[in-house]
């Protein structure tokens, strides 16, 4: 079983001096399958930690089908990051995501 994650133990964006991001391009086009009929907007929020690894994901708000939402915030959670940093150190953080479909 999994060690619970302390969230409240991640700094927000403007905590730290680097952001964490994405290791590579994070292709969308599995969520396809579950492509809306009308454009829309989500927010995610993902906790990262010092590893650059996705521990959690949220969906903060979303105009868009949840299955769609669901499917996206998946490719998010699998994807892998560079750790924010703090004076040159990897930290843990929350960074806010917004994907467009149109």
């Amino acid at each position: 079983m999994a060690e619970p994650v302390a969230l409240d133990q991640y700094l927000e964006s403007d905590q730290v001096t680097a952001p964490a991001a994405p290791l590579g391009f994070i292709d969308l086009t599995v969520a396809d399958a579950y492509a809306p009929s009308a454009p829309g907007t989500m927010t995610l929020k993902l906790w990262i930690n010092g590893s650059g690894k996705v521990v959690h994901t949220e969906i903060e708000k979303s105009d868009l089908p949840s299955d769609y939402s669901d499917a996206v915030a998946a490719v998010f959670s699998a994807a892998s990051f560079t750790p924010a940093m703090v004076q040159g150190l990897p930290v843990n953080s929350i960074r806010r995501i917004e994907t467009r479909y149109e």
